[in-house]
Order: C-alpha cells, then sequence, then structure tokens
C-alpha cells in the first residue's frame, strides 16, 4: 500500500552559511512535525557555518575523498537507512555520484534559478528522482537538463519569519497605512541599481530599506512593523521569476504587491484580484498612482492576496502538497 505523504519518513538536508540559520530549520521542522509529518534534519555544510560550495568546488572535493565531505556523507548515510524520502532543500553540497548510492526517494530543491544554474542545479538535479523548483519561470530549464517529475515548489512564507500572525480582513481593511509604498532590497548591484533610482525618482512617497539605501539596512522586526503601516509593496527580481521571499511575504502581511514577471507571476496568484503584476518598470509609478487614488480597490487586492497566501503558501501547505506529489511517485 502507497504510504502517505505525512506517513513518509523524511530527512530534510539544509545548508548553515551564518548563525541562526540551523536554528531557523530547527523550528521549520518542528512546526513539520507539529502538523503531523515525520522529519529530520540534517545540516550538510562542512564546518559550519559556511557557504555553499558550487559544483567544481563539490566535485573536486569528491575526487580526492576530502576527510571532511566523507565524514558527513557518512553520517548522512547512516541517516538515511531510516528514512524512505531525502529532501535536499538548498540544492547543494551533495555529489550526484554519492546520491546514487541512496535506498531513498531522492528530492532535489533549488531556489537559485537561473543565476546560479550553472554551477548549482545543473550538473546535479536530474540525478534525483523528483525536482521541486522555486523558480516557476525555470522548469523547462531542468526538462532540457534530462530531469524527470519536474514540479513548481513555492518558496512560500513561514510562520516565525516576517509574518504578522494576528491579522484578518477588517485590519488590513482598516489599518493606519501611513506609509504608502514600501520596498526592501539592496540597490548597489548593476541589474537592479539603474531601476531602483528610476522608482525612486518617479514615486516620492517610496519609502526603501536596504544596502545602498540612505537609511540603509532594516531588521526582520522593524521590517514587519512597517509592512503593517504600508499600502502598496513593491517586488523586482534580478532575472525571471517570481521567485524571491518578498512574492509571499508581501501579501502573507496584507500588503498588496506590485511585482515584475508578470507572466508567470498570473500562474501563482489571481492577477487584477490578489496581486497586480507588471512586465516594465516603466509602468510601476503609473500603477502606484492608481492604487493609491483608489483604496478600496487596494483593499480588496491586498486582502484577497492575504487569503491566498494564507491558504496555499503558508509552510505547512507548501510541504503538503510537495509531501503529497513524492507520495504519488513512490
Amino acid at each position: 500500500m502507497r504510504k502517505s505523504g505525512k506517513r513518509l519518513k523524511t530527512l530534510l538536508i539544509y545548508l548553515v552559511h551564518r548563525e541562526g540559520i540551523k536554528e531557523f530549520y530547527e523550528s521549520h521542522i518542528k512546526r513539520l512535525n507539529r502538523a503531523g509529518f515525520d522529519v529530520e534534519g540534517f545540516c550538510i555544510t562542512l564546518n559550519p557555518p559556511g557557504p555553499r560550495l558550487t559544483f567544481d568546488e563539490l566535485d573536486s572535493l569528491w575526487k580526492e575523498k576530502s576527510k571532511d565531505l566523507m565524514k558527513v556523507y557518512a553520517d548522512l548515510k547512516g541517516k538515511a537507512e531510516e528514512k524512505d524520502v531525502v529532501v535536499l532543500y538548498n540544492g547543494a553540497n551533495l555529489h550526484p555520484e554519492f546520491v546514487e548510492k541512496l535506498k531513498t526517494f531522492n528530492a532535489y530543491m533549488c531556489f537559485d534559478d537561473p543565476e546560479s544554474s550553472d554551477s548549482l542545479s545543473k550538473p546535479v538535479a536530474k540525478y534525483f528522482d523528483a525536482c521541486f523548483v522555486g523558480n516557476i519561470a525555470s522548469l523547462n530549464q531542468y526538462y532540457s537538463w534530462g530531469c524527470k517529475n519536474v514540479f513548481f515548489r513555492p518558496l512560500g512564507y513561514f510562520e516565525s519569519h516576517l509574518h504578522l500572525a494576528k491579522l484578518n480582513g477588517e485590519i488590513i481593511k482598516n489599518r493606519a497605512n501611513d506609509i504608502k509604498v514600501c520596498l526592501f532590497c539592496e540597490r548597489e548591484s548593476a541589474w537592479r541599481k539603474d531601476r531602483i533610482n528610476y522608482l525612486e525618482k518617479e514615486i516620492s512617497d517610496l519609502y526603501g530599506r536596504g544596502k545602498g539605501w540612505p537609511k540603509g539596512w532594516v531588521s526582520d522586526r522593524e521590517m514587519l512593523v512597517i509592512y503593517g503601516r504600508s499600502k502598496i509593496g513593491l517586488n523586482l527580481h534580478n532575472s525571471t521569476g517570481p521567485i524571491n521571499l518578498r512574492t509571499y511575504t508581501l501579501p502573507a502581511n496584507g500588503v498588496m504587491q506590485i511585482c515584475d514577471n508578470k507572466y508567470f507571476l498570473g500562474h501563482i496568484f489571481e492577477l487584477g484580484k490578489e496581486v497586480i503584476g507588471y512586465c516594465d518598470v516603466r509602468e510601476v509609478p503609473e500603477l502606484v498612482e492608481y492604487y493609491l487614488t483608489h483604496d478600496e480597490e487596494r483593499k480588496k487586492i491586498a486582502v484577497a492576496g492575504w487569503k491566498r497566501a494564507l491558504k496555499d503558501y503558508n509552510e505547512i501547505a507548501v510541504w503538503q502538497k510537495q509531501m503529497e506529489q513524492i507520495a504519488a511517485l513512490i
């Protein structure tokens, strides 16, 4: 008899690139287990905290049988012997020749396509039993590499991170919203700087924070406070998408989102009802002006986006769908 998604014993492999990330993943795993899943975490970073390895770096360590890598893989193999499924959350540090030694159902996840595809996902993804891709615009990439069982896997939002838990439709409609337009991102990268300079020039009410902004970096706690005060949240990507956390945290906090990559955005939220999309940054000032002067429409979209995020893109719903897709393949 096929096991249900909740009955599959799963090893969730993650990376730890800085202090606090291990605690973030383990708290996520605790919430999954409280929801009825059977999940155990495993850190695959060598000597954490540390950077993820490019495939070339990983391949070199594999070929030279690095003691650090072999120790981590030996521990991983022991853990995997007790599991039905291995999920590589961050798409890195797991060599394909080692994957082929595992007797589990092995699922690959990546949220860094297409920018990091050549050094991260492309060399390894096809060796997994299924691929769960965070960038909905990158699914065809995986098929072109020879991958089978390719699924869109939204990043979603996490209960413990950038989420105002005590919200409802009336709160979203009636809160003060003294900040008209917010945008949180760095603005120093060449592919982003010109667009943000344009937005800052054209939108007088834009409240921006992050590296390169006059007010600089903002903490998660302060960001949440600002979300609770904002009418509109802008979103833009390096290239294709939508893929970033803002795609889900803006609506999850009751902020009406105006987001780029309009075509694929419409596969995640309903355009014009749950989110507003654009193709060119020059469209944004007019969209902002319209929804600031049509506040009831803005409120309806903000509430509808919040309801959709709450229903489909919370961490439990996203994980449940992924495990159901895996269960159907086992």
